[in-house]
């Protein structure tokens, strides 16, 4: 009996002290080798090979030079990163492996609405700190998810943004909205073209002459000339942009064009050509200041840079600098985790999660003013409840332009908007 009895207190210290062994280490951080783990999905095919490739080579380019600079205690950030195609199906399945099997500390940089919106749900369950949605739908930060963090501008600010520049910086007075009805982008930048129109644009005489999905070039040419605006918000990406610039322009439509930050890309201009000078596009990362500066000059000496170079991209573009924004951070977050608890024993996704929560108009970096507030604060009806996990809420808008020497760039023509 004694024997069974000391057999059975072996078999439950064993159990126990398997478990603490377990929830010692927080998935993704390994003490023994000094590395965390984090995880990426998005395009890297199809259609939006580009934007995530540039994005990949931006947050890579960022990991070298912090891990050469051993900042978090010897500690090396390590990236893993799938290709979805785009494709929700995919998303699933690889947010599943990046958990499960690869049991990454954090996904930083997620790329795309379609997918990220077919995963969101599963990411908040599962937990882990999500830092950077690359996208700007606003149900990703209202209501307010306790480990997710998205950055960009969301797309209600900036369909709100796209009104007060055409109205208030374009003396706009008759504006039309074209937008791409295929997924949620368009309809959740309508709800901020509708409210600030009915805000600012009512105050000074403005309206709203023409709101329609994205048709046929033919038909929506035959719709404004029928209208008859003289701004355009104009919310489509890429291809569906450039062409109906270009088909406008050439029948004759004489607006102020006015689009949203996806297109501010030098690819637009040579899918578009001319017709694209004198488009006016949002943007949200720094294009003067020192953190920009800095930024580039560093791309310059990487392998990225050369690689996008020997493609014939532009380089550094905004998809380098979204993917660069993303690790500043997260990195961000590490500091104010690193002060807080002064050993990295300590992290996981708890510590992490209130570590974030603490940061306030950060701009270590090239995005602006990025804040988040504790969740306890942020309780339905509050100020910090549209704001806890809202990122960045200021842009700025360019007008697409060519150099002296004929180069073409997204020239400033106001300052920081709210």
């Amino acid at each position: 009996m004694r024997k069974l009895i000391l057999h059975l207190a072996l078999l439950v210290s064993l159990i126990f002290g398997l478990c603490l062994t377990s929830f010692a280490a927080s998935p993704g951080v390994d003490h023994n080798n000094k590395t965390i783990t984090i995880g990426w999905f998005g395009p890297l095919s199809g259609a939006f090979q580009k934007i995530g490739e540039g994005m990949i080579d931006g947050m890579k380019a960022n990991l070298d030079r912090i891990n050469a600079q051993r900042t978090f205690g010897g500690y090396k950030i390590i990236l893993k990163h799938y290709d979805n195609n785009n494709d929700p199906i995919m998303s699933k399945q690889l947010v599943k492996q990046l958990v499960q099997q690869d049991k990454v500390f954090a996904i930083v940089g997620a790329l795309g609405s379609k997918g990220i919106n077919a995963v969101i749900t599963d990411m908040e369950k599962y937990g882990l700190p999500i830092v950077y949605l690359g996208g700007g739908e606003t149900h990703w930060a209202v209501p307010p998810k306790r480990n997710i963090f998205p950055i960009q501008p969301d797309y209600i600010t900036e369909g709100s943004l796209m009104v007060k520049f055409a109205v208030q910086k374009l003396s706009g007075r008759r504006l039309a909205f074209i937008y791409r009805g295929d997924d949620n982008t368009g309809r959740t930048a309508l709800i901020g073209v509708k409210r600030t129109m009915n805000e600012v644009g009512r105050s000074a005489g403005a309206q709203l002459v023409l709101e329609t999905k994205r048709e046929s070039v033919e038909v929506l040419i035959a719709k404004l000339k029928q209208a008859n605006p003289d701004s355009v918000l104009l919310f489509d990406f890429f291809g569906g942009a450039s062409s109906l610039v270009s088909a406008a322009k050439k029948a004759g439509v004489n607006v102020n064009w006015i689009t949203t930050y996806v297109n501010a890309d030098s690819i637009i201009y040579k899918l578009t050509g001319k017709p694209w000078l004198g488009v006016y596009i949002g943007t949200w990362t720094k294009a003067i200041e020192a953190e920009y500066t800095n930024f580039e000059k560093y791309f310059k000496t990487t392998q990225y840079y050369a690689k996008a170079i020997q493609r014939r991209w532009d380089s550094p573009s905004g998809y380098n600098a979204a993917g660069w924004v993303a690790i500043d951070i997260f990195t961000g977050g590490l500091k104010i985790f690193q002060n807080k608890y002064r050993d990295f024993k300590k992290l996981d996704w708890d510590n992490f999660i209130r570590s974030m929560e603490e940061m306030r108009n950060f701009n270590n970096t090239i995005a602006k003013d990025i804040s988040y507030y504790p969740m306890a604060t942020a309780k339905p009806g509050t100020r910090n409840y549209y704001l806890a996990r809202r990122g960045q809420t200021t842009m700025y808008y360019t007008v697409a332009t060519l150099s002296a020497d004929g180069k073409f760039y997204l020239k400033p023509v106001t300052g920081w908007l709210r």
